[in-house]
């Protein structure tokens, strides 16, 4: 009820903010113990004992200045500065960190290493394919704009596919997560790439790389593979 009252009280607050209105009598009611109840031109607003205090103890005596005047030093912890490695927004590629052979069809076709790095701010990929070619990727989520990006790169660079950008585009039902980007080609031509990462109940997880020609209005498949833990 508290949490509900809460949510109440910021849109009140951002009711009366919006017509411009004076609110010193709301801020007496806010910082003043002995008051629970606020009226002014129809808006009425009445506290239940000890929301109040409740508000202070969880976010701190800056908060209703927050409320009353958009201008103290509290910060709402949707916009605190937290470690990446405390922040959940990071935690969306867990699923597939650790040591992995990869295949296609029961036939071996190479290993990779998915580990987190720069204290969980980014998320490194190191692919070893059966012809010992190598590739890397960097996974890393942009908090200002909250989106997550891929870059990738292998030693046949100039090739196509060798380099591909791609960025967060879908997050599904059973956990996939699915990364789209625009490759170009020679001249002006290029082509859309997606990867879809689907964890497993197994525990496994299921890589599949796509790739279109015309705009994303059919899809074809050049890679599905499924990853197996390395237990040695």
């Amino acid at each position: 009820m508290s949490v509900m009252m809460a949510a109440l009280l910021i849109s009140f607050v951002t009711a009366i903010q919006s017509q411009n209105q004076s609110i010193p009598e709301l801020r007496q009611t806010l910082s003043d113990p002995g008051l629970n109840r606020f009226d002014m031109s129809g808006f009425v607003l009445e506290l239940p004992p000890g929301l109040k205090d409740e508000i202070l103890q969880r976010h701190g005596s800056g908060f209703l200045g927050y409320l009353t005047e958009g201008n103290s030093d509290y910060i709402p912890e949707s916009k605190r500065n937290i470690p990446c490695s405390e922040d959940t927004a990071f935690q969306l590629l867990d699923f597939w960190l650790g040591e992995w052979d990869v295949f296609i069809q029961n036939r071996h076709v190479g290993t990779n290493s998915i580990k987190k790095i720069l204290n969980g701010c980014a998320i490194h990929e190191y692919w070893t394919d059966a012809r010992s070619q190598q590739g890397h990727g960097l996974f890393y989520y942009q908090k200002a704009t909250e989106l997550w990006k891929h870059i990738w790169i292998t030693e046949n660079a100039t090739e196509r596919g060798g380099v591909k950008e791609k960025q967060l585009v879908g997050i599904m039902d059973d956990g996939s997560v699915q990364f789209q980007g625009e490759i170009p080609l020679n001249g002006l031509k290029s082509y859309l790439d997606r990867t879809t990462l689907t964890p497993l109940p197994d525990g496994h997880v299921r890589q599949l790389i796509e790739i279109s020609t015309d705009g994303g209005e059919s899809w074809r498949s050049i890679f599905d593979a499924i990853y197996i833990r390395n237990t040695e």
